[in-house]
């Protein structure tokens, strides 16, 4: 499962994300976001380094496990933000319950929820 379109956060938008944020961190994920005021919608990317995952399959695992748990609490999550979630070491030896409460957790620190 993705995200619908228009909740994705495109490799253009980025750049300027990374220059205007606000950080919140766990053992699992750094979460970087900024506000899109007047905006009815908010966009999101995840983002796994090779030293995360050395093998893609993995990669695309927990990009897949973070994507599946945005879209499952896209209703509860504030509208007008920019979000990039970087996943951490440490996410890839998480199993699934323990990696959502990390993520819930992490979210529960910001605005966003």
């Amino acid at each position: 499962m993705t995200l619908p379109r228009i909740h994705r956060l495109g490799r253009r938008e980025m750049g300027s994300l990374f220059k205007r944020n606000s950080v919140a961190s766990n053992e699992a994920a750094i979460l970087r976001f900024a506000a899109r005021p007047n905006q009815p919608f908010s966009r999101f990317a995840v983002v796994i380094s090779r030293q995360v995952a050395r093998k893609s399959t993995d990669r695309n695992r927990l990009r897949r496990r973070a994507s599946g748990w945005l879209e499952e609490h896209l209703s509860g999550i504030q509208a007008g933000f920019d979000v990039a979630l970087i996943l951490r070491e440490k996410a890839s030896g998480l199993p699934r319950r323990d990696f959502y409460s990390a993520l819930g957790g992490l979210f529960k620190k910001t605005p966003l929820l």
